[in-house]
């Protein structure tokens, strides 16, 4: 697979109702149930993917550049 425009990735927060921790995540990290698992606790967090909080920019290697 080749990269032709690199973009950055948007980032969303959550946070768990069980121990109030601020979670990050990709919407690749969500389950298809739009759910993903605290970190912290292991209860399960409502993911929302509307309304990234920030945009992460990949390092490039520097064989890709």
């Amino acid at each position: 697979m080749k990269v032709v425009e690199r973009k950055p990735v948007p980032i969303y927060e959550a946070t768990c109702s069980e121990c109030h921790s601020t979670i990050e995540y990709k919407k690749a990290e969500v389950h298809f149930t739009g759910y993903i698992t605290c970190p912290v606790c292991g209860s399960s967090v409502w993911a929302p993917t509307i309304g990234p909080k920030r945009y992460e920019v990949d390092e490039v290697e520097e064989g890709e550049k």
